[in-house]
């Protein structure tokens, strides 16, 4: 699913590895070999989507949506799980994470995702304002991870 935003570029949603290969050049440019190929691998779970935000044939924001599970807590089954969330810092404070995060919740609404998790820390700031954009509120709860990554 690609949509196109003035000053964003285009919006792409993959659902199989298959879209990820229309844009291996920027997929490679952005990921790395190595990341490009852990996409695929991820992509090919049939929870694992990928959304990104291509501009002049660069992917400048790229995110990664989990449904109905999450290695850290609980989630209800049909819930999708946000993050990570990485933009180029080329690109950064232009509102296209923002963008990028409204059309992937849009996106999974219309598949039937009703109740979304965002997974950020509390000293990520910018997560925090694109969040807000959102149009989330204040966070529902909290979970710590000690040093093993497991919560707390």
């Amino acid at each position: 699913m690609a949509l196109t935003h003035a000053g964003c570029g285009v919006f792409v949603l993959c659902l199989r590895p298959s879209n990820l290969a229309k844009d291996i050049s920027p997929a490679v440019q952005c990921f790395g070999w190595g990341g490009t190929v852990k996409a695929f691998l991820k992509l090919m779970m049939p929870r694992r989507r990928l959304y990104y935000m291509k501009l002049d044939n660069r992917i400048v924001n790229c995110g990664w949506l989990t449904s109905s599970y999450c290695r850290y807590y609980h989630v209800e089954n049909g819930a999708v799980v946000i993050g990570p969330v990485n933009t180029d810092p080329d690109y950064r404070n232009k509102g296209i994470a923002a963008f990028a995060m409204a059309k992937a919740i849009d996106e999974m609404a219309a598949r039937g995702g009703r109740i979304f998790y965002i997974d950020t820390s509390a000293e990520n700031y910018p997560m925090q304002r694109v969040i807000s954009k959102c149009g989330f509120g204040e966070p529902y709860d909290y979970y710590e991870k000690d040093q093993s990554g497991v919560k707390s």
